[in-house]
């Protein structure tokens, strides 16, 4: 089992800059015997006028969610897959960044 202590959550925003943090997160946890956790906050759709307005508003976060929790997947199996992390959990949330990553 794995040491909670070695535990790197890597959040992403899927630009070329956090998927290089990835492979830097990939080649840590490789040295530490440890694990890897990827987590994605898209913005709060209630802070959209329109969607709000349009009353759409926990409808439109439900696809935000389905969509970032796709690309997740897709980035782990992309570039944690060599290294046995294959199974890192995926977080995919709604709202403020830095209250959703804490």
């Amino acid at each position: 089992m794995r040491s909670p202590l070695k535990k790197l959550l890597v959040a992403t925003d899927f630009s070329s800059t956090s998927r290089s943090a990835l492979r830097f997160a990939r080649d840590l946890a490789a040295k530490l015997e440890g694990s890897i956790e990827l987590v994605n906050v898209s913005k709060d759709p209630r802070a959209e006028t329109w969607v709000t307005l349009s009353g759409n508003s926990s409808d439109h976060a439900e696809g935000i969610t389905k969509a970032a929790r796709s690309e997740l997947a897709r980035l782990r199996d992309e570039v944690l897959v060599s290294e046995d992390l294959a199974d890192a959990p995926l977080h995919a949330r709604v709202g403020n960044v830095s209250e959703q990553v804490l």
